[in-house]
């Protein structure tokens, strides 16, 4: 099981390799666990629709960069941009969680 912390450090993490020569094999890792982090909080962690839906587009997206950078090592540009765009999605949705299950902890 994964936490949320954990997702969001595995997020940054991916947000943080991604550049215009993100072709290396340290970076096919970073976005591969990333991808499997996403999907592993999709069926693990009770969550809203929004978050699910930040999740499935970061998995979906970071699959098809992934394929893109084992086949052609100059990935397109646009398929980094989409990621970094999911990317920053699940990390706004993930921080939003966190911060509302903080909220309530404090209420009661």
């Amino acid at each position: 099981m994964v936490s949320i912390n954990e997702e969001l450090k595995a997020t940054e993490a991916a947000m943080a390799v991604l550049s215009p020569n993100a072709n290396s094999n340290a970076t096919i890792k970073v976005l591969r666990e990333a991808k499997y982090v996403a999907a592993l909080g999709m069926t693990t962690l009770p969550s809203d629709k929004l978050l699910n839906d930040a999740r499935h587009a970061v998995v979906i997206i970071l699959s098809d960069l992934v394929k893109a950078l084992e086949t052609d090592p100059a990935a397109q540009q646009e398929k980094i941009n989409k990621a970094k765009e999911a990317i920053r999605n699940l990390e706004w949705a993930l921080k939003a969680t966190l911060e509302l299950r903080l909220r309530n902890l404090a209420e009661g």
